[in-house]
C-alpha cells in the first residue's frame, strides 16, 4: 500500500462532493479533507504499530551461525546445497504469492 494512495482519494472524493452540494449551504471543505487526511494518519499509525509488534517477535540472527559459516568459507569448507536454496527460493516465492 503507497502511503498517499487513500489520502489522495479522500481529497478527490472530497472535492466531487464539494461540487456536487455546491448549491448546499456551506461548509467547510479543508476542514472536512484534513479530518480525513487525521484519520488516514490515525489508520497508519496503527499499522506501522501492528507492524513494530510483529518484527518485534521474529528472532533475529544466530551471530554464532554466522560467524561459523564465516570460519567455513575461509578454510574452504563451506559448501552450499542447490537443492536447499532451491526449495528455500521456491517456498519464498509461494509465499508471496499466496499473499
Amino acid at each position: 500500500m503507497k502511503i498517499g494512495d487513500s489520502l489522495g482519494k479522500a481529497f478527490v472524493d472530497q472535492l466531487i462532493t464539494s461540487k456536487r452540494d455546491a448549491g448546499k449551504p456551506e461548509t467547510n471543505p479543508a476542514a472536512d479533507v484534513a479530518g480525513t487526511a487525521a484519520a488516514g494518519l490515525g489508520t497508519l499509525s496503527q499499522q506501522i504499530h501492528e507492524l513494530e509488534t510483529r518484527l518485534s517477535q521474529v528472532d533475529g540472527f544466530d551471530a554464532a551461525r554466522v560467524e561459523a559459516i564465516k570460519a567455513a568459507i575461509r578454510s574452504g569448507n563451506f559448501r552450499v546445497d542447490s537443492e536447499v536454496v532451491a526449495d528455500r527460493l521456491i517456498a519464498s516465492v509461494r509465499e508471496l504469492v499466496g499473499k
